[in-house]
């Protein structure tokens, strides 16, 4: 059964059958371990994790070896679905490393690292990541929530609306990554792709509590970008009820940016004035002259 091809039961029946043997394959070390790992790298299953009835300390090094190493199955990995729900155990410092060489990989292995690095990694991670854009705009070979061939954007997007669960903060690497995701989500061709209304949503409630963007050079393109996807998002034909929630919240994060940035210009014009005093007319300078 560990050689049969994936399917979405594979790794419920695998799980069941070994348990279910008893005491006969209890000492069969080999044997737990080939299950263990067949299991991580199998789609995850609909309903209860297979990888949960094994004791955590056995499936946590487990799911971190084989996240980014899965094959082409039929959705997520049974490794990321176990990690998700076990943030504590998530290995941040060895998936961030592996996806160094995203470009050696196969798109879904790609798509499971950047879920899980946007989600738990601290901002240093993000801010490398935000330098490099290809990663974002690279498709992925695995359907997401019915959109096929979707960017890995999208799972980023989806891991940055993971951190709603935190205090609202602002950072260098979270804005850093959300500015990448807004582009390549904005210079998408097909449309169909954007649908990923909830989890803009999401963040972006969220990023509104925090302080705006450190780097105020930052709010004209970050504006910019919001207007554009909303207009794209307006254009759609979609019957997705979240979508007027994802425009409403791009515009007024919009409008909160563009009038920071016309206070900050007003702030830089008054300041401008008090410190160069106007410079004296031709008329007053030869009218001083003939005083004189």
């Amino acid at each position: 059964m560990i050689a049969q091809p994936d399917t979405r039961e594979l790794s419920t029946v695998l799980t069941e059958a070994y348990l279910s043997a008893g005491s006969e394959l209890e000492h069969d070390l080999d044997l737990r371990k080939r299950v263990l790992e067949r299991t991580a790298v199998a789609s995850a299953a609909e309903k209860q994790s297979p990888l949960a009835r094994f004791p955590s300390e056995e499936g946590a090094p487990v799911a971190n070896m084989l996240i980014g190493k899965t094959s082409e199955g039929h959705g997520i990995s049974e490794a990321i679905s176990w990690l998700l729900s076990h943030r504590q155990l998530v290995n941040v410092t060895a998936l961030t490393g592996r996806l160094r060489g995203w470009r050696r990989m196969r798109p879904n292995q790609v798509s499971e690292l950047i879920l899980l690095v946007h989600a738990y990694s601290p901002d240093t991670v993000l801010a490398e990541m935000a330098s490099d854009n290809d990663v974002y705009k690279a498709p992925n070979a695995r359907s997401f929530r019915g959109q096929a061939y979707v960017p890995h954007a999208a799972f980023a997007l989806l891991g940055l609306s993971m951190r709603t669960l935190e205090e609202p903060s602002t950072s260098p690497g979270i804005d850093g990554t959300f500015l990448q995701i807004l582009r390549t989500l904005t210079e998408l061709k097909n449309g169909a792709d954007l649908a990923q209304y909830s989890n803009l949503t999401t963040f972006l409630e969220w990023r509104s509590k925090a302080p705006l963007p450190q780097e105020a050079a930052t709010w004209p393109k970050f504006a910019s970008l919001a207007r554009c996807l909303a207009i794209r998002l307006a254009k759609m034909k979609s019957q997705d009820p979240d979508r007027e929630s994802a425009i409403n919240a791009l515009n007024s994060w919009a409008d909160t940016l563009e009038r920071a940035i016309a206070t900050k210009a007003r702030e830089q014009t008054t300041s401008e004035s008090q410190f160069n005093p106007k410079t004296p007319t031709k008329r007053s300078v030869k009218r001083n002259t003939k005083r004189k």
